[in-house]
């Protein structure tokens, strides 16, 4: 008996596929602002919302479910990829908004421009990414995708760590400023990564409490703007006795440390 040769691969980020992943990406946006195509709210089964049919419509291909299962498998694999799709913004043709601005952010060298230019990045860049659902999707799919998945989205957010490293290396040269004991450019992006990214599901949890941290003003600093500004100097060596932070504080507080 003549074996049946195998059903060639096809390629998953062809146009038809980018089209679907694309359509898919836009319906967890909706689901993500509580807009279901059918008007209810959003079911609590994550991604379950992505109903191919729709999908197909919205592509403008006929409802064959083979078009998505010739080329993931299953729809289930199908909706695995669209999180990464979405979370990776593959279908933004711009930047993302962090990366565009650490790039502006770079362009300023005089520390008087540079304190300036910190607290208005910090309230554009929060208020950006508050208005972008997509922003929340980090805290809802990453633990629910599987590790290659996962893997895939963590090189997209390291690039952007990467972008903001360079960004602050050139901002400690430019100011001629250095870092405390232990602190080190990467270190310095991963930690304020994390600050802006509490602050982003926070206001989504708490509108009404973390409205008020979103708008600086000329005489009243935004809490995330603030928060920024207190950690930088707290990270940066003004004094130029290469403490760690810990030793640091304990000095402060005229308590003997064994470091």
């Amino acid at each position: 008996m003549t074996k049946r040769p195998g059903r060639p691969s096809v390629d998953r980020r062809d146009r038809v596929a980018t089209r679907l992943l694309t359509i898919a990406a836009e319906q967890i946006d909706e689901f993500l602002v509580g807009r279901m195509p059918d008007g209810s709210a959003p079911c609590p089964r994550v991604l379950s919302h992505l109903d191919p049919t729709v999908i197909l419509a919205r592509a403008g291909y006929s409802s064959d479910r083979r078009t998505i299962t010739t080329r993931w498998g299953s729809v289930e694999a199908f909706r695995d990829d669209a999180a990464v799709w979405a979370l990776s913004k593959c279908d933004r043709t711009e930047p993302p908004a962090p990366v565009r601005m650490a790039g502006d952010l770079a362009d300023d060298d005089r520390p008087g421009d540079v304190v300036e230019a910190t607290i208005r990045t910090a309230d554009t860049l929060l208020r950006t990414l508050v208005d972008d659902p997509r922003s929340y999707l980090i805290a809802h799919l990453i633990p629910l995708l599987h590790a290659e998945s996962a893997d895939a989205v963590v090189a997209s957010l390291r690039a952007e760590q990467d972008q903001w490293t360079v960004t602050y290396a050139a901002l400690l040269t430019a100011t001629g400023s250095r870092l405390r004991a232990g602190w080190t450019p990467a270190r310095l992006s991963l930690t304020l990564q994390a600050l802006i990214t509490g602050f982003i599901i926070h206001q989504r949890v708490q509108p009404e409490d973390y409205d008020f941290a979103r708008t600086s003003s000329y005489d009243k600093l935004s809490l995330f703007a603030d928060s920024v500004l207190t950690f930088i100097l707290g990270v940066v060596d003004f004094d130029g006795e290469s403490h760690t932070s810990r030793r640091q504080l304990l000095r402060r507080w005229g308590i003997s440390s064994t470091e």
